[in-house]
Parts: structure tokens; sequence; C-alpha cells
């Protein structure tokens, strides 16, 4: 069972979760007793005795040898189930969990999140994805109950404060910023570039029926999702040329995402507003993002400024869909084409310049 159950690499590695190398261990040594006080017949009881002084003999030096395996906790700026609305930080820590749930050497891997502790456990390391007001007292707590813990805080925009970020208490910084990497270490930090990426088992073309009958969100030709920001520079631009285009199309342009309403006087005089939908269904992106013909992509100024992707980029590609992002700085262009190749088109990403009518013009070569 043990051997068909794990990966063994010749001449005899063996590598198995903690767990598994634990049992393998007792069940040798259950072997071992049971020969020295069962009545076998000499010759089977030697050839059984003598099995389990060889499979000891070369697994155990190996068992012995692995890593144990590892807990690992996670901390995102909002939950879905407590805050009714969801961030992109949760996602990324949802995505981080499916891929560390997946590797051989974690045993388990929790999220948490502002009011949200309650099985607060020692781990042995912390992943923070986005600041908040109880970030500091969460790693003071975890850093508590095991002061060997290992802390990394990814670094994916600089709010509240540069210094506030720098001051927490953590071991290195992740980023999806080669700016921001470099400008941490030039500050006596250790950083490391991580770009963001997606679970394609949460993402992916016609997950629940695509853009056919089958999925409830078939009519979307064009689509944004997410929160209305003012320091989301472009995003008003981008989101009443495309209203105007669909519109003059007769295309179903919609908007996902949460308190929109409130900036109502952001969109007077457009008929912006006239296309959202109100909350999004936690698990339906995948179903939205893989109906809709075009994605409509944005992000905040101080991201842009330091190149940063977001996940929109991430997920609207691994549903097979083009996305089209208005850019205005020059190390956002660079920031895409770090990741994704010098050519963005082959893979389904369209930017355009900020000027008025460039969404538009853009939006018209698209669809011809």
């Amino acid at each position: 069972f043990y051997l068909e159950q794990s990966v063994i690499t010749p001449p005899g590695l063996f590598r198995a979760s903690a767990s598994r190398q634990s049992d393998l261990i007792h069940l040798i040594k259950d072997c071992t007793t049971m020969c020295a006080k069962t009545p076998f017949t000499p010759p089977h009881s030697l050839r059984l005795f003598l099995c389990c002084i060889v499979l000891t003999s070369l697994l155990a030096p190996t068992i012995n040898a692995l890593p144990p395996a590892i807990d690992i906790a996670l901390h995102a700026q909002s939950n879905f189930n407590e805050h009714g609305w969801v961030a992109g930080s949760e996602v990324t820590t949802m995505g981080m969990k499916a891929a560390l749930d997946s590797h051989p050497e974690v045993n388990k891997v929790g999220i948490f999140s502002p009011f949200n502790y309650g099985d607060l456990d020692v781990y042995d390391v912390v992943i923070t994805e986005g600041y908040t007001g109880t970030l500091p007292r969460f790693i003071h707590a975890v850093r508590s109950a095991n002061p060997d813990v290992v802390i990394l805080h990814y670094l994916l925009d600089l709010y509240p404060h540069a210094d506030t970020i720098i001051d927490l208490d953590v071991d290195a910084y992740l980023t999806n910023s080669k700016v921001l990497e470099e400008r941490v270490q030039s500050h006596g930090f250790r950083s490391f570039w991580l770009p963001l990426a997606v679970d394609t088992n949460a993402f992916q073309k016609e997950m629940n029926g695509g853009s056919g009958n089958g999925n409830k969100y078939s009519d979307i030709d064009l689509v944004y999702v997410g929160q209305y920001s003012p320091s989301k520079t472009h995003l008003k631009g981008l989101l009443v040329e495309a209203s105007e285009f669909a519109n003059e199309r007769g295309l179903n342009f919609t908007i996902y995402g949460h308190g929109w309403g409130r900036f109502r006087e952001a969109f007077e005089g457009t008929e912006v507003l006239d296309n959202w939908r109100g909350v999004l269904p936690f698990n339906d992106l995948s179903d939205v993002y893989s109906s809709a013909k075009l994605v409509l992509g944005t992000t905040e100024e101080a991201q842009e400024e330091l190149g940063m992707i977001n996940n929109r980029v991430f997920e609207a590609l691994a549903c097979s869909r083009r996305i089209l992002l208005p850019v205005g700085r020059g190390e956002m262009t660079r920031g895409l084409k770090a990741v994704l190749g010098e050519d963005l088109e082959r893979v389904g990403v369209y930017v355009t310049d900020t000027n008025e009518g460039s969404v538009r013009g853009r939006l018209e070569e698209l669809w011809e």
C-alpha cells in the first residue's frame, strides 16, 4: 500500500508526507515485533524478518533526512463570508493555499483575516498579503506562539504608507514589482520578486457552461469586476467610453463590484452606473470572465507606477478571454512584458494609452 501511494525514485529514495513516513516506520516495527512473537514456521519467519531489516535499512536514513512537514498560515485583507465583499487579497491567498496544499512537504495551510482568528495555532511559516490595522497584532501572536516562525509579507501595494510596511516584524518581503524589490533591498531588507498568478482549477474556459446556455452570464459582452476608487485614475474614463460604445453597438456592458452606489456623483451625466449589477457571488467570477467577450481592467495609480500586475489579468487569460488595459506609465507596460513576454497581444492583453477617445478607438478595433 505504501509503495503504491508514494513516489519512490531510484535507488529507493522515499518521498512521502510526514504522517505517512511515521506510519511506515511503525508498520515496519510492528512487523519486526510480530516476527519475534508469532510462531511461524522458520522459513516464513526468517523471510519476513529479513524483509523488515532490509526495508528499515533502506528507508530509515532517507526518511530521517527529509524535512518535516510544515504548517503555513496565510493572512488576507478580507473574508467574503465575514465582510460580504471580495478583495483581490482573498483571491490571492486562496490561490496560494491551493498551490501550497499540493506541495508534499506542507502539512496544513490556514487562512486568516481581520476578526477571523478563531483557529490561530502554532505555524512554521506565515505569509501576510496586504496591510490591515490588525496585522501587527496577528504577527505578534504567531511569533509569540513560535519564536522560530518565518514571516513573509507579500508587498502588492504601499498601503497605508511605506514606512508602516517596512516597520512590520517580518523576516523578508515578497513583491510583484521589480522596482519595489530593488527599493526594499536598498534599505537593507530581504525581498524577492514573485509575480501574481492564477489557480487554473478555479479559473478556466467554460468552467460552468462558458458562454453557452448553461451559463447565466452568457449575455455579457464587456465586463468590469471590481470596486470603484478615485485612486484608480483611469477607471472612470475607461468605463465612460466603454458604456458609450456598448450603447451605440447594442452590446451588454456589465459592472460588478461593491459600493458603486456611493459614487453616483462621480458618474453624473453618464450612463455608467446603469450597467452596475451589484456584488458578484464569490464563486461566479470564472463564469463571468469565461462568458464575456472582453474583460476591462485597470489598477491603482501607485501600483501602475511600480509596474504591478494584478489578479484580473491572469484570471481573464486563464478563462481564455482578452483583456483591455488603459496604461498611463511605461513601467506598467514593462511589468506586463516581464511576466507575459514582449508580444502582449499574442497572449490576449491589449494596452491603450489614457488619452480621451483611446479606449473607444481600441474597442472599435477589437470589435471588427
